[in-house]
């Protein structure tokens, strides 16, 4: 292949290998956005033969560990799902020191989605307390938007694309499959430390996801 022929934006690794008399599976993924990133480096596991998710995340975690399961199922949806749903009513804290810890969830969020192909669910007052930890550094909000300097998420959200959900407490975060989706679900918000949430990983067919979990969306439609 000729540089700059490929049209490819992802690239999958599959190494099956032996340990112990039994056999495995491991594929990693990676984007693709230039000739250099065919090379076998900063590959991403989304899946391995010997672990079960529904068993391994069920039960009672601390926010920073569930930061980390988050990321790696993002990145996992990033690369094999067809949508990701985020449904999260706050990221981060309003608290004035924590402010920059605010900053840096939205862009470990952003660095961790395909914008293209995730609907993010929140509160408009996330959104806006955002914009007020920006406006408490050297470039205010307002000067990011005119210069055109948004990372995507935020200017998505800034744009009107994005769904703002008041009456709501739920949490989960979904992986859109052909015949099923991957969820996410239970007390977590975006927020880091050592406090203790619970969650639990669950495959679904989509009928039963849209019944059980879609139906605030769907009630909101329908009576407007």
């Amino acid at each position: 292949m000729k540089s700059g022929d490929s049209d490819l934006n992802k690239s999958f690794v599959i190494v099956p290998y032996e340990f112990n008399d039994k056999k495995y599976k491991a594929v990693f993924a990676k984007g693709i956005n230039r000739d250099s990133d065919f090379e076998a480096k900063n590959l991403y596991l989304v899946y391995h033969s010997d672990v079960d998710l529904e068993y391994q995340i069920d039960g009672i975690y601390k926010r920073n560990d569930l930061m980390l399961y988050l990321e790696r199922l993002l990145n996992r949806w990033r690369y094999t799902a067809n949508e990701v749903l985020l449904v999260v009513p706050f990221i981060g804290f309003h608290y004035p020191n924590a402010l920059k810890s605010l900053q840096e969830l939205w862009l470990w969020l952003q660095a961790n989605v395909d914008v293209d192909k995730t609907n993010l669910v929140t509160r408009k007052g996330t959104y806006n307390l955002f914009k007020k930890a920006q406006n408490t550094t050297e470039i205010p909000f307002e000067e990011l938007v005119r210069w055109g300097l948004l990372e995507p998420l935020i200017e998505k959200m800034n744009d009107d694309d994005t769904k703002f959900f008041q009456q709501s407490h739920a949490k989960y975060y979904v992986g859109v499959f052909n015949d099923y989706v991957e969820v996410l679900s239970g007390s977590f918000n975006l927020h880091t430390g050592e406090y203790w949430e619970n969650m639990t990983f669950k495959k679904y067919t989509k009928e039963f996801f849209r019944e059980r979990y879609l139906r605030m969306q769907i009630l909101k439609t329908s009576n407007t």
